[in-house]
């Protein structure tokens, strides 16, 4: 009966203590994506996006396509020429191999620098019209 007695109490004091959570605030929460796709702004970042990816991979195919012709003609040639001349060649090839995935890499950081900046540049239009929504609606 003692130990009932001072769980009743334990359970009594702890409910006076705790302050029930009560919020006013007003929680919101907004597609980025959506709007990026459906706006005017969104869309013209993601068609600039698209026509410089798209640039990108054209060169990229065309370099690659390059590379692989020489090689087909180093592999050709391979018996006829000397082993001297050949290993030039090969050398010349893996040169042309490293320049290619430097490229490729350039233009992926700067594709992504793009991205960023584009949508940078759309959070930056966009914030003025969220913060007059917020202030409207007491979010």
């Amino acid at each position: 009966m003692y130990l009932l007695k001072k769980f009743l109490l334990l359970i009594l004091i702890s409910f006076i203590l705790i302050k029930p959570a009560l919020s006013n605030d007003k929680v919101a929460f907004l597609d980025i994506n959506f709007l990026v796709e459906n706006s005017i702004f969104g869309k013209k970042i993601l068609k600039e996006l698209k026509v410089l990816d798209d640039q990108n991979i054209s060169k990229l195919k065309l370099l690659e396509k390059k590379i692989k012709d020489k090689e087909k003609k180093i592999n050709q040639t391979r018996n006829i020429v000397s082993e001297e001349k050949y290993n030039e060649q090969v050398v010349l090839i893996k040169n042309d191999i490293k320049k290619f995935r430097q490229d490729k890499e350039k233009m992926v950081k700067n594709f992504k620098l793009k991205k960023q900046e584009g949508f940078r540049e759309f959070l930056k239009k966009i914030d003025p019209l969220l913060q007059d929504y917020m202030k409207q609606n007491s979010i």
